[in-house]
């Protein structure tokens, strides 16, 4: 199976550290501390105040560059935190890449709070708003700023049907998850219509990119690359994978209806992601990044029912 997320260009705490100092003095003394990686960047905290993150594949070259330019647009129109920029880093011979620092944001990604069920439904109606406000922004004022539209086609079913039984494999095979619960789902997804929608969508919608606060409430929302214009089932997709059925209702009674052919998008984009997420927490050994994509795979075998 392809490993999308291995990285291309590893930065070290030191490398980390000579950047930043060499490009923003007014920082120095320069102390670093690792503090997530992902598939497309590696974070540090930056003198206790600022994480920088450092694309690790050059794939997440465009991703930075997006999100540079779309954050200051987006920061006054939702409630959440989302990053706010403050130092843009430019390619050098040092580093062939730009990177970015911002202003540290409180809080913990929601996969390593493990959030209790009565606490995930607790949160419908803050990710309700969230998502409702975002998917309002006019279209054109995103394309002013260079937004690009969906290019990976992230909710067509020809394209994502055969990644979602690639990773369906690789999970029987690890014996992580029964997957003869999808059996008939998968198969049905042959027949799954894609109706275009567009709206300004944050394109990564699932629970390392939730941040919680210490009464377990979503405060923040992060890592904004993958934003674009696209199918908003690409969003919603974290109603199925984040929030037990019983909570659906609440989150539809602020979002607003969703039509019958969006929200199955967004089950079968939850299934992909869910058992993307899996195989890849498993590889690198990340136990609660697992063990909360697991549990999304149960909220969607509970949607089926």
């Amino acid at each position: 199976m392809n490993k999308p997320w291995l990285a291309e260009h590893a930065i070290s705490p030191e490398h980390a550290a000579e950047l930043i100092g060499h490009q923003f003095p007014e920082l120095a003394p320069v102390t670093t501390r690792l503090i997530g990686e992902g598939w497309d960047n590696m974070a540090y905290m930056i003198n206790d105040k600022y994480i920088f993150r450092f694309p690790r594949r050059k794939v997440a070259v465009e991703l930075i560059e997006n999100e540079i330019r779309l954050l200051p647009f987006v920061q006054d129109k939702v409630k959440l935190q989302i990053p706010v920029l403050q130092f843009i880093g430019e390619p050098s011979d040092a580093y062939p890449w730009p990177f970015a620092g911002y202003a540290y944001l409180a809080g913990r990604e929601s996969c390593d709070a493990h959030l209790s069920h009565d606490n995930l439904c607790r949160n419908a109606p803050i990710l309700a708003e969230f998502l409702k406000t975002l998917h309002s922004i006019p279209i054109a004022e995103a394309e002013h700023l260079g937004v690009t539209y969906d290019k990976r086609d992230r909710v067509l079913p020809s394209t994502r049907l055969p990644m979602i039984n690639t990773n369906l494999a690789a999970i029987n095979a690890l014996d992580l998850y029964d997957i003869a619960v999808f059996a008939d789902y998968v198969k049905g997804l042959e027949h799954l219509t894609f109706e275009a929608r567009t709206t300004l969508t944050h394109g990564d919608m699932h629970m390392r990119h939730l941040l919680v606060d210490d009464s377990d409430t979503i405060c923040g929302i992060i890592d904004w690359g993958d934003a674009e214009l696209g199918h908003p089932a690409v969003d919603l997709s974290i109603v199925h994978s984040f929030l037990p059925r019983e909570a659906h209702s609440d989150f539809l009674s602020i979002y607003g209806d969703i039509d019958e052919n969006t929200w199955e998008l967004a089950r079968m984009r939850a299934l992909y992601s869910c058992s993307m997420m899996a195989v890849y927490a498993y590889d690198i050994k990340h136990q609660s990044v697992l063990q909360e994509a697991l549990r999304g795979l149960d909220f969607v075998a509970e949607g089926l029912l």
